[in-house]
């Protein structure tokens, strides 16, 4: 019951003008537009980056590692590495672009 509470609290926070001709009424449109708007320019964080994509493929490729021992080894080694949903993601979307050094990516999992 709390955490409804402070949810409720949260949006009404966010959205309810206090200046304007609907100054401290909640309207649901408006609140929808803001969120649409707040999301669409929130900086998102790039996990799987170009030197992260060379290294997994030639891990892949040449030391035949499975995703979850590179997640382990490059976790030790204090690097980021993405989890497995965006790794076979990106994988499968590889396959199918034109992008010749990712395309056969594929043929390497285990």
């Amino acid at each position: 019951m709390v955490v409804v509470k402070r949810t409720v609290s949260m949006e009404l926070k966010r959205n309810v003008p206090s200046r304007g001709a609907t100054a401290g009424s909640f309207i649901a449109e408006h609140a929808y537009e803001n969120t649409l708007v707040r999301h669409t320019v929130k900086l998102k964080q790039v996990l799987l980056m170009e030197y992260l994509k060379k290294r997994i493929t030639g891990l892949m490729e040449h030391e035949k590692w499975s995703h979850e021992l590179m997640v382990k080894k490059l976790s030790k080694e204090s690097e980021n590495c993405v989890g497995y949903e965006i790794f076979y993601n990106w994988i499968w979307t590889a396959k199918r672009s034109k992008h010749m050094y990712y395309k056969n990516s594929y043929k390497n999992l285990r």
